[in-house]
């Protein structure tokens, strides 16, 4: 019973000496005001602007409480103000989430950080302010979690973790009822598991690295304080499959903060949370999580409050770029291959109903020197069509926005039934990535589709070959490739990628046809980087009952 262990701590002793503090200092000035219309935004326009001032509210919640836990005890008030400013708050849901209220994924977020301030700080808080945080934690998070089922405590994906998590450390931290603490962590330990069902056997996460880190990050802050609390008897990442989950981030990554943007994952991210490496050691033992953090001075970076809480006392040997690997992820059907002077090769099969899903089989994205020359564009702003019927409507989420064929003029269909395989057979001189896909595509008439990969391991050269056979006289294809670098078009069969690090390359085809290029200036207006996105089309010349389409590419300088 977890109840047996109250009065126990949830977090284990201060060691900041192990960690290279990096943070922007608190903000000075008023608490961000959260309007009325922003939040009604949402349901007028689609339009997510409250997300913006309110999240602004707990980040500068994290620097402020950051910086007393490091001394500054200037800082008290100002953490005593923000924590009130949120219990004042109408509502802790965003807006997008009124579906799901009263304990979507950022009210349990809240009670989660209201209980790492109490674990971190404890008799230092007013007791006023305290006793809020406890009252506003039962009355919005405990007690409704209590009474009510909710459709995130038996799903796949991370909002079983972010919710269960923030409702786990905030009875940890403010449940001192035995019967009500034991009642809730049985739910939470009857609800949980399904999360670890949503990644594949080799810990592969469909929703991306993107919220890889953003439900792991919350998972691992439960699984750390109920092991703290129970003196290492629960551990909630015991099953061997978590390490294969923990080890998943090293096999998506081509350089320190870059990610196979695949499903809704942003281009560039901000750096591997400390905190998640630090936690997913401890219960785990895996140590290669290290290496995505930031380093300084031969220690890792410390940026957030929970980075600063769950730092061990020493940081283990790990090796330093693990990432420099190839990987392949059979289950969930991702390969990584390093070829030569650096350049990366991702791709991707699966199907077309996973989590946070783009329709997207056998898509690949070519990175080198922290840009990618055919780019996967990742997750756009959100706003109400992405989570709705109109999902597919966006460029970023369909086919159209990835490096995959136009079959008689169709993209590819949403759908389980809709999908690939990935095989990555090997040669001497080159590295190979199969993708078998004719079924992810609505075409009856189409038998074979074969794409063919292949990355040089002596020269900065890649090849693609596409096979189609259709039953009867053929359908038309095109073959397309996106991009957000610059280019020019030299001939009919030759277009010049402009880096922006200052190196081209040259791609060809190698199939009697013609390309034209595309710029989706309104496409790309749901870009979260800016970027301006480029479409490379290319048409064969004639239409067959087989055939197939072949490109190569060199890295000129």
């Amino acid at each position: 019973m977890i109840s047996s262990y109250l009065g126990n701590a949830i977090l284990p002793p201060l060691n900041l000496h192990s960690a290279a503090w990096q943070s922007p200092p608190p903000a000075t000035g008023p608490i961000s005001i959260l309007r009325w219309s922003d939040f009604k935004a949402f349901e007028r326009s689609g339009s997510r602007q409250y997300d913006t001032p309110f999240q602004e509210r707990y980040r500068r919640l994290d620097h402020t409480a950051s910086a007393l836990l490091l001394g500054d005890d200037s800082q008290l008030d100002n953490l005593h103000d923000l924590i009130w400013a949120i219990c004042e708050q109408t509502q802790w849901w965003l807006s997008a989430h009124v579906f799901v209220a009263p304990i979507d994924l950022c009210v349990a977020m809240t009670a989660e950080v209201f209980g790492l301030l109490d674990a971190a700080f404890g008799s230092r808080l007013d007791p006023e302010v305290r006793n809020r945080m406890t009252r506003e934690v039962q009355t919005r998070v405990l007690t409704p979690y209590l009474e009510q089922n909710f459709f995130w405590s038996d799903t796949e994906s991370n909002w079983n973790a972010v919710c269960h998590a923030g409702v786990g450390v905030g009875a940890l931290a403010f449940e001192k009822d035995p019967v009500r603490l034991d009642a809730i962590f049985d739910k939470i330990l009857h609800g949980l598991p399904h999360f670890r069902d949503g990644f594949t056997d080799d810990g592969g996460c469909s929703e991306g690295p993107g919220y890889w880190r953003y439900g792991m990050y919350h998972f691992a802050t439960l699984a750390f304080a109920l092991h703290h609390f129970t003196r290492g008897e629960i551990n909630l990442a015991s099953d061997p499959k978590w390490t294969h989950v923990a080890s998943y981030p090293v096999a998506v990554t081509t350089a320190p903060g870059r990610d196979l943007t695949f499903s809704d994952t942003t281009d560039a991210h901000a750096p591997f949370a400390l905190s998640t490496a630090s936690m997913l050691h401890t219960l785990t033992g895996v140590t290669d999580l290290f290496a995505l953090c930031e380093q300084r001075d031969g220690k890792p970076v410390a940026r957030t409050l929970l980075d600063l809480l769950t730092l061990p006392e020493t940081i283990p040997a790990f090796n330093p770029a693990p990432f420099r690997s190839d990987a392949l992820l059979p289950d969930l059907a991702i390969a990584k291959l390093h070829g030569h002077s650096g350049l990366v090769l991702g791709v991707k099969a699966g199907h077309n109903a996973e989590h946070h899903n783009h329709n997207d089989v056998g898509a690949f994205l070519l990175f080198h020197d922290g840009a990618q020359w055919f780019a996967d564009p990742g997750a756009p702003v959100y706003s109400a069509r992405t989570f709705n019927q109109h999902r597919y409507e966006s460029l970023f989420t369909s086919s159209r926005g990835h490096c995959v064929p136009v079959i008689n003029g169709l993209y590819q269909s949403p759908g389980d039934n809709f999908r690939g395989t990935l095989t990555t057979p090997a040669t001497p001189d080159a590295k190979h990535a199969v993708v078998n896909f004719p079924a992810a595509y609505a075409v009856p008439e189409l038998t074979t589709l074969t794409r063919e990969l292949t990355l040089s391991t002596v020269a900065p050269e890649f090849t693609l070959r596409d096979h189609f056979t259709f039953d009867g006289s053929g359908l038309p294809v095109r073959d397309a490739f996106l991009t957000a670098l610059p280019v020019e078009q030299r001939t009919a069969s030759e277009v010049l990628l402009l880096h922006p690090n200052g190196h081209r390359a040259l791609f060809r085809a190698l199939t009697p046809g013609a390309f034209s290029v595309e710029e989706l200036r309104e496409e790309s207006k749901e870009s979260r980087t800016g970027q301006l996105l480029r479409r490379i089309l290319f048409t064969p010349e004639k239409i067959l009952p087989a055939q197939t389409l072949a490109f190569h590419f060199a890295l000129l300088s």
